[in-house]
């Protein structure tokens, strides 16, 4: 196979890639007349590698050096890059004055981009002196001949350092009304000026203009793609529980070579694995990360990281902890989570991570556990927060302790946290499955907010208690207080009818799942084959009460066509003091 040549300047520009920015100027000093493009070669690998002073050095050796080399574009817009990174405006202005000397500013878009970028670093942050610093910014982007995308982004992003919000939106404006191409970028800047702004009015404006032109292909469009613009979409699909895309996209991001990934890049893509299940992944994650933060460990590094860690010398992964021990738990993997979770330093394990671990042992079926990881919260100082008392509810209607969750909704009350959302519902489930069906209604009447879960709890605990029409009420109630169903609220008044015996209504509203609330029986098939199961089970049971045996054997052969079973059930019963279980 025939190999292409290797110039010195891929020699060169090859040891810059692999940090060695002063072995490369050493090859390069025993060049005998260096050309132009060497010099840059030289001068972008020091900016590259964090180094911008050594650029600037390196810039100047290059204009007091009689050679054949002269500065070009790619010279000026990189060493303006460095004054830029390094924060100095004074040699900034010099190499201004290089470039207007020079013949190339009539057709040097790139350098001029260059120096506004590198006036806006320098002088976002200056108080003194403000109307001299709007005039010179200003006289470079109107000195401009053609502005392109990356100029406008350049100064809204400048107008909202500088905390002058209505002239980042009205650059935003004339951007898009001259026609120009916005990008992810744009749409990053100006949306901390519509914040700061609390205008409703334009961020619908501004929400509209994205829905209609699409994020996606804001995002295909755009040639600038940094790290907040990668983590910008990213996040975007994880929010709208778009985990398949959001992993996608974060594949496509680790393979980019421009790409840096940080700590927000992961936590999504975390977030996304969780989301799908996909141990394989998550699993991969981990190990990157263990690899990028620890120069990769075996088993026995791993214990080696878990005896330096209880000694106060641990290797600690930023934050990511807790969306670790949540993918492992949301897997199954509960053991995995412990162990994660015991390897976190003491004084490493903030409130988040503490958390994730008393939640995961909530969901697995550890409630014991869970409690002592509850306890050890406390006793490490850690004050719990609405999150903690959600997670931890839920722990006491398993094993059927009301006395245990009262004693936590009065903890919650003071420290006023039972006006959270989350905290309300948890209670609000806690108490109807442990019997105390009047607590739970107290509990929703008093709460502020309330949200579909809150509605699909009390909905719950209603129909378990054989209250029907109740339940049906505040089904109906939900619209009137702007709160959409979603298909676990769906399951849970099917479920309600069938208790209390009101066939008609649930076989109404099941026959109006997909038209009137855009929901489908079988729209669980492909990712919760239990949810699934619940729709045909309530429905079976529905046409079982009014005898409509005909219905009830088809609904079953479906179910067992498609291999879908019914979970058993388990009740719990406090008989002096002891908790007895049946299954059935």
């Amino acid at each position: 196979i025939h190999q292409p040549k290797k110039t010195i300047q891929y020699r060169l520009s090859q040891l810059c890639h692999q940090g060695q920015p002063h072995l490369a100027r050493q090859l390069f000093d025993a060049i005998p007349q260096p050309k132009t493009v060497l010099w840059n070669t030289i001068i972008i690998g020091f900016i590259c590698n964090g180094m911008p002073d050594e650029a600037l050095r390196f810039y100047s050796r290059m204009v007091s050096t009689p050679s054949n080399a002269s500065c070009d574009f790619y010279t000026y817009s990189a060493v303006l890059k460095a004054c830029a990174d390094a924060r100095q405006l004074s040699i900034g202005k010099a190499v201004h004055c290089h470039v207007l000397r020079s013949r190339l500013e009539s057709r040097s878009r790139i350098v001029y981009n260059s120096l506004l970028n590198m006036y806006c670093t320098c002088l976002s942050s200056a108080n003194d002196e403000k109307g001299y610093v709007d005039d010179l910014v200003c006289r470079v982007f109107g000195s401009m001949r053609r502005r392109d995308v990356i100029a406008w982004n350049t100064m809204i992003s400048w107008y909202v350092k500088t905390e002058r919000f209505e002239e980042a939106f009205r650059s935003f404006w004339m951007m898009m009304k001259i026609g120009i191409k916005v990008t992810v970028v744009s749409f990053v800047n100006v949306f901390p000026a519509i914040s700061r702004m609390g205008s409703i009015r334009r961020a619908n404006l501004l929400y509209g203009f994205l829905l209609k032109l699409g994020s996606k292909n804001v995002f295909d469009q755009s040639l600038e793609r940094n790290t907040e613009v990668w983590n910008t979409m990213i996040g975007g699909y994880v929010q709208k529980n778009s985990p398949v895309e959001a992993i996608n996209l974060f594949l496509k991001a680790l393979a980019s070579e421009q790409t840096i990934l940080d700590e927000v890049t992961f936590l999504s893509a975390l977030t996304a694995a969780s989301q799908l299940q996909r141990l394989d992944f998550a699993q991969q994650l981990h190990a990157y990360l263990m690899k990028n933060s620890a120069n990769g460990l075996d088993d026995e590094g791993l214990m080696l990281v878990h005896e330096m860690q209880q000694q106060g010398h641990g290797i600690e992964f930023e934050g990511m902890e807790s969306y670790l021990i949540d993918m492992y738990a949301k897997s199954g993997l509960i053991k995995s989570a412990q162990g994660l979770f015991e390897m976190c330093s003491t004084y490493g394990k903030d409130q988040a991570t503490w958390n994730a671990m008393i939640a995961g042992n909530t969901q697995n079926g550890q409630i014991e556990q869970a409690f002592t990881t509850f306890r050890q919260m406390f006793e490490q100082n850690i004050v719990p927060n609405a999150v903690t008392i959600a997670s931890i509810l839920p722990a006491c209607q398993s094993v059927g302790i009301v006395s245990l969750g009262k004693q936590l909704h009065g903890f919650a009350i003071r420290n006023c946290l039972d006006h959270n959302v989350f905290v309300g519902s948890a209670l609000i489930d806690m108490y109807s499955k442990s019997g105390a069906i009047i607590y739970a209604e107290n509990v929703f009447f008093i709460s502020p907010e309330k949200n579909s879960v809150t509605y699909t709890s009390m909905i719950l605990g209603y129909g378990q208690h054989g209250f029907g029409e109740k339940a049906l009420s505040l089904f109906y109630s939900m619209k009137e207080s702007d709160v959409r169903p979603d298909g676990v609220t769906l399951v849970t008044i099917l479920s309600a009818c069938s208790y209390s015996g009101c066939v008609d209504k649930g076989v109404q509203i099941f026959e109006s799942m997909e038209r009137e609330y855009g929901i489908r029986p079988s729209f669980a098939s492909n990712e919760r084959g239990k949810g699934l199961s619940g729709y045909h089970v309530l429905l079976s049971n529905i046409y079982a009460k009014e005898g409509n045996w005909e219905y009830v054997n088809r609904v079953r052969k479906g179910m067992r066509e498609k291999g879908l079973t019914k979970d058993v059930g388990c009740s719990w019963v406090d008989v002096a003091g002891r908790v007895n279980s049946f299954m059935s």
